[in-house]
Formats: C-alpha cells, sequence, structure tokens
C-alpha cells in the first residue's frame, strides 16, 4: 500500500457507500449489515443479519461490487472534500493522540502522515479510480468466517456466490500484502529511543508523551507477567502522576499488544508542563517502583493473577464479539481459538520471583531486555516549551528523526504461523 492507493481505497469506500446507500439503509431497517474495509494485508467484506435473509444480501452486494464504477466528476469532488477534511481534521486532535500517532508510525509499514495523503489525494481523477475499480478484485487470496446460524452448506453458496460475481484469480503468496511492526531497539538505560514533534495544532497549550517499554520475548508466561505487571503499576502510576503531582488531567497507563509482543505504555499531558518535564517525572516513578514491587506479598500478587486470570475466563456473550476475536486470529495467521484459555493457563504460573525477573530485564534501568521510545509532543503556544525541544537529550538516548530510516535498521516482529484447524460446531454456531 502507498499513499496513492490509500487515497483510491478511501475513495472508493466513499463512493461505494453512496451508491450502495438506499439499499443498504432498506437493509438495515430488515436486521442486515454490509461494511468493506481496506487494510495493508486484505480487503475485508463483513455482512451480518438474519439467516434466512443473508444469502439473498451477499449476492446483492457481490454483484454490486463488480459492477461499481463511479462516473460523476461532482461526486468525485464531493468525496474528495469529505476525505481531505478527515485527515485535516487529525490536527486537531489531543497532543497525546499526537504523541501516540507517531510512536505507532514509527514502528509500523505502511504508515503515512496527514500531508502525503492529502497531497495524493488532490492529483487523483475519475480515470484513477476507474482504474482502480477495474483492478481491485482482479486478484486475490480469500479466507472466510461464516459464524452463527447456518448449515455448512449454506455458508459454502454465499462464498461461492461472492467468488462468482468478483471472479478473481488467485493471489501467489509471495505477493501477498501485509504490514510491517518492528521491535524497538535495546536500551538499557535513559529515555530509550525518542521522538520529538512540534504539536500541530498551534493553539494547543498541551505537551504530552507516550512511553513505550517492549517485552520483546514472546513466551506466553513472560507476556501474562507483563500483563499482570500492568495491573499492579496502573493505579500506583495514576495516584503519584495525576493525583499527587497534578501533572494534567489525562494520566494513564496500560498494554499495548502488537502481534505477540506486548508493552507497558504511559501517556501523559500536560497543560503546564513540557513533554521533556513529563518523561522525567514517568521515569522517575518507574525507577523509584521496584521497592513497592518487591513490597507485595504472595497473597497480594495473587489477587492481581486471579483478577487476570477471571478477565480472561469471562465468558463471551456476544456473538458479534466472539466472530470479531475468532477473525482476528485468522487474520493473523495464529488460529488460536482457545486462546483466552491458554493465556489464562499461563497466568495462573505466574509468581512474584517472576514479576521481579520481567521488571528488572525489561523496566528497571540496566535491563538487558530493555526497549524503550520516547514519544514527545510540544506545545507551540508556549515558547519556553519549544526550546525544550531542543534540549540536549540524557545520555544513553538516541533521536529518531527520520521513520524510513528508523524501520530499515529496525528488527520485525515475526510470529509464529499457525494451521487452520477445523472447528466444531460450538454454543453459537459453527464455523468454516
Amino acid at each position: 500500500m502507498t499513499p496513492r492507493t490509500a487515497c483510491l481505497a478511501k475513495l472508493y469506500k466513499f463512493s461505494l457507500a453512496d451508491s450502495l446507500n438506499e439499499y443498504v439503509y432498506d437493509a438495515g431497517v430488515a436486521g442486515l449489515g454490509f461494511s468493506l474495509d481496506f487494510t495493508p494485508k486484505a480487503i475485508r467484506l463483513t455482512f451480518s443479519g438474519y439467516n434466512d435473509k443473508l444469502p439473498v444480501f451477499v449476492d446483492t452486494i457481490g454483484r454490486a461490487l463488480a459492477a461499481h464504477r463511479e462516473n460523476d466528476p461532482a461526486k468525485l469532488a464531493r468525496f474528495k472534500d469529505q476525505i481531505s477534511r478527515d485527515l485535516k481534521a487529525l490536527d486537531q486532535q489531543q497532543p497525546y493522540q499526537h504523541a501516540a500517532f507517531y510512536n505507532q508510525f514509527f514502528t509500523t509499514r505502511p504508515a503515512f502522515l496527514p500531508g502525503e495523503l492529502l497531497r495524493e489525494l488532490d492529483k487523483l481523477t475519475l480515470d484513477d479510480l476507474g482504474k482502480f475499480a477495474d483492478e481491485v478484485f482482479a486478484t486475490g487470496f480469500g479466507e472466510v468466517l461464516v459464524q452463527g446460524n447456518l448449515l455448512e452448506e449454506e455458508a459454502r453458496a454465499m462464498v461461492r456466490s461472492v467468488e462468482s460475481s468478483l471472479k478473481f484469480e488467485e493471489l501467489k503468496k509471495a505477493d501477498q500484502g501485509d504490514s510491517d511492526i518492528y521491535l524497538i531497539p535495546r536500551s538499557p538505560r535513559s529515555i530509550g529511543s525518542v521522538i520529538r514533534r512540534k504539536e500541530p495544532n498551534a493553539g494547543d497549550r498541551n505537551s504530552a508523551v507516550v512511553i513505550q517499554l517492549q517485552l520483546a520475548d514472546q513466551n506466553l508466561k513472560l507476556q501474562m507477567a507483563l500483563e499482570v505487571l500492568a495491573a499492579i503499576l496502573e493505579a500506583p502510576f495514576y495516584g503519584e502522576l495525576r493525583t499527587k503531582q497534578q501533572l494534567g488531567y489525562i494520566v494513564s497507563s496500560g498494554v499495548k499488544q502488537q502481534r505477540e509482543v506486548r508493552s507497558l505504555v504511559f501517556t501523559v499531558q500536560s497543560g503546564f508542563a513540557d513533554a521533556v518535564y513529563l518523561t522525567e517525572r514517568v521515569f522517575a516513578f518507574l525507577n523509584a517502583f521496584l521497592p513497592t514491587l518487591e513490597a507485595l506479598s504472595d497473597a497480594q500478587v495473587a489477587e492481581y493473577v486471579d483478577g487476570l486470570v477471571e478477565q480472561k475466563m469471562q465468558k463471551v456473550t456476544r456473538l458479534s464479539d466472539e466472530s470479531i476475536r475468532n477473525w482476528n486470529e485468522i487474520v493473523e495467521g495464529q488460529y488460536l481459538y482457545d486462546r483466552n484459555l491458554l493465556e489464562a493457563k499461563e497466568t495462573k504460573l505466574v509468581d512474584k520471583a517472576l514479576l521481579l525477573d520481567v521488571w528488572k530485564a525489561v523496566v528497571a534501568e540496566g535491563g538487558v531486555e530493555r526497549r524503550v521510545l520516547t514519544s514527545q509532543v510540544f506545545t507551540q503556544a508556549d515558547k519556553k516549551a519549544m526550546t525544550r525541544m531542543d534540549a540536549p537529550l540524557p545520555e544513553g538516548a538516541v533521536l529518531l528523526d527520520d521513520a524510513d530510516l528508523f524501520r530499515k535498521s529496525a528488527e520485525l516482529i515475526v510470529a509464529p504461523r499457525g494451521f487452520a484447524p477445523p472447528l466444531e460446531p460450538q454454543e453459537f454456531g459453527g464455523w468454516i
């Protein structure tokens, strides 16, 4: 995916939605739903609704996808204007959201800045969109999840109806797209790899920092230990930086998962403190937390472990939630449909000794597996804060400026591929 194809995909989605608006609206009243999304890996078609009406609905949408071509210049101009407005609106998000965006921008590919997309969007014509529509379904490699109150033959019939409408040629494995996600470089000391950007909204007086500490080892028990640590940290972190130090209204911590790799993520936004100071406060908290962790009793640790196990064992009560969970397994090529049970089993093995080992290796200064990415956003409304953007980095930190150069030197996160097992009918129905 490139900025050009990303813009064409947005235009195609707007155009298709406009052409199907009346039909999809009426279908929605009858309890049916459809969505089309473009991802780095594939085009995702999602259908939902009552099983007796779904086959006709799927067939109608499939034929509409194959036939749709936009030929109205006025509509194209309207779609471009709407997309342009959406892209420009990103600058009006809050600084902590921009800090998170830059974190994501450096560590994933494809990823594009709004300005890149706006420049490509402005160039696109009806002919460009027509060629895109001609090619978008020309080749493909399909994976399908059908879940709910349907017999296997009914499910397969719906799949065949889409195949017969789109008539795509098989795309070879080597040509199939995917996203790349990168490991953060090791940084045993200091604040790690640092991104510094000015806040796009010149009138916003807030600065923000998002700090990510990544555990690269994909061993499931270690990953679950990191989740337990996140649960232990949440209240003390908020209490110290929000309640006691009163740095700002936005103070949070949690876990970020990228494929099979998890990270601790700390977010702080302030209207009076600059991003350098916020960074210092977060690391001061982390550097002082080990004694608190060491002081926890085995019983206290067990409470956190049991709480996480209970969350993972919680029964899914909505078909849509279970479908999304199973589809994510297919998309990632893992096919671990009992993932929550596996994670609960490994979580039960987490004890205080393991938590201390993970902390010392991943979070503490000098940790041999410590990987830190610090994303700082500085308000333009305060000249003093802007001067801090050029302040020297602490010893051991590395400034990141060019995302492409960073990605070229970084290691990819590679998760082991799973095997697609046959799925037996379960509580909500059957899958194929």
